[in-house]
This record gives C-alpha cells, structure tokens and sequence, in this order.
C-alpha cells in the first residue's frame, strides 16, 4: 500500500514537470515570435 501511494508521488512529480516544461516553451516560443517580429520590422524600417 505504501509503495502504492510512492509510485502516485512520483507519477504526480512527473505530471508536473512534464506540464511546467510544456508551459514554458509555450512562453519561449511566443516570446521568440514576437522578438522574430520585432527583428522583421527592424528589417522592413530599414527600406523607408
């Protein structure tokens, strides 16, 4: 029963890792869209 309840923590940990790691490429990958953004419009102001 013990180790039953150990497993769950441990699967539980995991869980929230997987989900935290998720999580934060989703913010690096918009962050870096709106930088790739802001570097294309760099790019475009330079034509004006």
């Amino acid at each position: 029963m013990k180790n039953k309840k150990l497993g769950n923590k441990f699967i539980d940990k995991l869980k929230n890792k997987v989900e935290n790691r998720y999580i934060l490429s989703i913010i690096a990958a918009k962050r870096a869209r709106h930088i790739q953004s802001y570097i294309n419009a760099q790019k475009y102001m330079r034509f004006f």
